[in-house]
C-alpha cells in the first residue's frame, strides 16, 4: 500500500506523475490556498505534505495529523513553518529535515 501525500497547491505535472509513481497523491492543482482547518482536515490521514509560504506548519496543524512524518516545503525560505513545533513534534512521530 502506498504513503498518502497532499500537495498543497498547484504543481508540474510531470513532478505529479513522479510522485504518483511513489505515493498515493492527492493535489490542489486548483491552486486554491486552503485555509487552516481545510489543510488540517487534508492532511488528517496523510503521511507527508508538500507545502508552500502560503502554508502554515505549526502546533495546531501537526497535533491534528497523527499520521504525518514528513513536510516538504516547495519554497526559497520556511518562514511557514514553526520550527518550535517541528522540534516538539517529536512528541507526535513526526520528523523533519532542513536541506541547503
Amino acid at each position: 500500500m502506498k504513503l498518502k501525500v497532499l500537495v498543497t497547491r498547484e504543481i508540474f505535472e510531470d513532478v505529479l506523475d513522479y510522485l504518483a509513481g511513489r505515493f498515493e497523491v492527492s493535489a490542489n492543482q486548483s491552486d486554491i490556498p486552503m485555509d487552516p482547518q481545510t489543510l488540517a482536515k487534508n492532511l488528517a490521514d496523510k503521511s507527508g505534505v508538500m507545502t508552500t509560504l502560503m502554508d502554515r506548519v505549526d502546533t495546531a496543524l501537526l497535533s491534528g495529523c497523527p499520521t504525518l512524518k514528513a513536510a516538504c516545503n516547495i519554497a526559497v525560505g520556511f518562514n511557514n513553518i514553526d520550527l518550535v513545533s517541528l522540534l516538539q513534534g517529536w512528541s507526535y512521530g513526526h520528523q523533519h529535515a532542513r536541506g541547503p
